[in-house]
């Protein structure tokens, strides 16, 4: 087994996802990733930054060029952001997040993480612009969060306001969906 193969098993064994979410955060298929795992051939340069953003690991660990796995954004570092959302959009987190046993601040990191952490943003149409009647939900996020909302603030042109909307929209369906199923 090479290093990098070692190491790549070792990263989604200790971020516990599978393949196919790690295909899914990555942008790389799954396909590719498992010949890495089976070591038909080691990723190559374009693809190692992908794979070792989403494992939370740096790109010279998972090549075996370090022994230091950890990513180089401090994520105890913390910011405070106040973002507007639809007063009914933000009612909804707060009961699906007592459905749910979790906080909504806690609902809402991970819409980041499953929403607004991945190489492509789809049906951006959702975004509503311009609403009036909002409520401001206060949150505290590492430099880890807060660098994801950046660099797709950047990319797509939009405000964190619009980032959180989406990300929001799309917690809202999803566990929507998962506690319509278990009932």
């Amino acid at each position: 087994m090479n290093v990098f193969q070692k190491r790549l098993k070792e990263a989604i064994e200790n971020m516990g996802i599978t393949q196919a979410e790690l295909a899914r955060r990555s942008g790389i298929s799954r396909a590719s990733i498992t010949d890495y795992l089976k070591g038909k051939y080691e990723a190559k340069q374009d693809k190692i930054y992908p794979l070792a953003r989403a494992l939370n690991v740096s790109e010279a660990w998972l090549m075996g060029y370090s022994d230091d796995a950890s990513n180089s954004v401090d994520k105890s570092f913390t910011f405070t952001l106040t973002f507007n959302l639809p007063a009914d959009l933000t009612d909804e987190l707060h009961r699906l997040s007592g459905e749910l046993g979790v906080s909504t601040s806690a609902l809402i990191k991970v819409s980041i993480f499953k929403y607004l952490d991945v190489p492509r943003l789809d049906n951006l149409s959702i975004i509503q612009k311009n609403q009036t009647d909002n409520k401001n939900i206060t949150l505290v996020v590492n430099n880890w969060i807060y660098s994801i909302l950046k660099r797709q603030s950047t990319k797509y042109g939009l405000s964190i306001d619009e980032l959180m909307y989406y990300a929001s929209v799309n917690a809202v369906k999803y566990y929507t969906s998962v506690l319509k199923d278990l009932k």
